[in-house]
Formats: structure tokens, C-alpha cells, sequence
């Protein structure tokens, strides 16, 4: 029921790239940045739910359609990154994509190759993964989730260590939950409990020494009374240098 721009496709990539590249030459950006959208969740027993599989069969491809798809999106960021370091030399191409490492890796969505990005400098600037969750985030067994603050932070900063690049690692921090009630597994929420949150994971990011800035989601909550105790800590962090 939705519209997708097929990676597959040489027209698409190239329709992508030209768009950028003339943001680029035109107007005066610091840099571009994807968001974590890539390929849906498919399923290629379904032909509904497998909207490149006829690319795939008819591309005479060795690869298997999982890295098939892989390679698709890889030749796209690697064609931006060239079109946006090409038109502007100053700019940074980044991407912020999902922060479990594990789902990046699914043979089933995204189809990402986060390992080739992160040990290569062909294909962006930096990676800022959305670790929107808290310290205290829970499964429903009650255990600390996979997807916690703590347990992201570590995968990511294993996986740049083990990069032999220029790459850089940035953290997207998730104003949008301070202060209102966003289930996570605990009777009360975290982001009801603390005001403290996103000062505690700054200094937690820089304490490993691996990271090298940090990014904000959303604009519109810095305006909102929820966000403003953890706000106002949060900037100790930036003022005391």
C-alpha cells in the first residue's frame, strides 16, 4: 500500500544523486543526512511484500538477493557521498540509522552493510545512530532490552573501534521523550523519573572516548515545557568546557 523509490533501479540512484548534488552547488548547506529508511520488511515468499524481486531476477545477478539488496544501497551512499564531497568539498554526508546494530544487519529490512560503511571513507563522513532509548529501557520479561542506551552505546562503540577509517561516531539523543510518559518497560517511566537523561548519556559517550559529537531530535521539543529540566541540564554539559 505504499510507494518506494527502488534502490535497484540506476534511475532512482541517479534521480537521488542529481537532487543532491544540486542542493549542493545552489544553496550553502553544512552537509546532507539520510534518516534510517532504506528497504522495507520483505518477505520473498510474498509477492506483495518483495517489490524488487523481479529486478532481481532479471538482473542475471551471482549475489544472493540479500546482498544483492545490500549492494544496491551501498552504490547509492557511495555515489552521494562522491556527488556531495564533488559539489561542495566543505559539506559532510552522514546517516542516522536505527540504533540496534542487529537490525541493520537483518536479512529482511534495511539491508544495510554498516560494516563495509564504517571500515571504508567511500562512503560517509559520519554515522549518528538514533539512540533514543533510556539507561532503564526493559523488555517485557523485565531485563535490561538489547535496545537500551548502555547496550547501543557499547555496539557502536565496538564497531568503530574495529573500523579502520575516518568515519566518525555521533549520537542522536531522543529530546523528543523527556518528560512525558513513553513505555519502556517500567512501571513508571524513566522519562518521568529523571530529568537528567540526556546529560547522563553525553557524559557517558564521551567517556569512551570513541565519540565525537551528538545530535538532537527533534527541533520542534525544544520549545516544549516537558523538555525544559532536561534541557537545562543537558547544557551543563556543553557550557562547562
Amino acid at each position: 500500500g505504499n510507494y518506494y523509490l527502488n534502490p535497484s533501479s540506476a534511475e532512482v540512484r541517479n534521480y537521488l544523486v542529481n537532487s543532491i548534488s544540486e542542493i549542493c552547488k545552489n544553496y550553502a548547506v553544512d552537509g546532507v543526512q539520510f534518516d534510517d529508511y532504506f528497504y522495507p520488511s520483505l518477505n520473498d515468499s510474498d509477492s506483495a511484500k518483495s517489490f524488487d524481486k523481479a529486478e532481481y531476477d532479471a538482473s542475471g545477478s551471482s549475489l544472493g538477493i540479500t546482498q544483492w539488496r545490500r549492494e544496491n544501497v551501498s552504490m547509492l551512499v557511495k555515489d552521494v557521498y562522491k556527488a556531495v564531497h564533488e559539489a561542495r568539498p566543505q559539506a559532510v554526508f552522514g546517516i542516522s540509522p536505527v540504533a540496534l546494530l542487529s537490525n541493520l544487519r537483518s536479512d529482511k529490512s534495511y539491508f544495510v552493510d554498516i560494516d563495509k560503511w564504517m571500515a571504508s571513507n567511500e562512503y560517509i563522513d559520519y554515522i549518528m545512530p538514533q539512540l533514543y532509548h533510556g539507561f532503564e529501557a526493559k523488555t517485557k520479561t523485565g531485563v535490561l532490552a538489547p535496545h537500551s542506551y548502555i547496550n547501543c552505546l557499547n555496539s557502536w562503540v565496538d564497531l568503530k573501534k574495529k573500523s579502520n577509517s575516518n568515519v566518525k561516531l555521533y549520537i542522536g539523543l531522543g529530546l523528543y521523550r523527556a518528560g512525558k510518559n513513553i513505555k519502556d518497560g517500567n512501571s513508571v517511566s524513566e522519562w518521568l523519573r529523571y530529568n537528567d537523561i540526556l546529560l547522563r548519556q553525553v557524559k557517558a559517550a564521551r567517556e569512551t572516548g570513541e565519540v565525537s559529537g551528538f545530535g538532537i531530535f527533534a527541533y520542534q521539543n525544544f520549545r516544549e515545557a516537558p523538555a525544559a529540566l532536561e534541557l537545562d541540564n543537558l547544557q551543563t554539559a556543553f557550557t562547562n568546557q
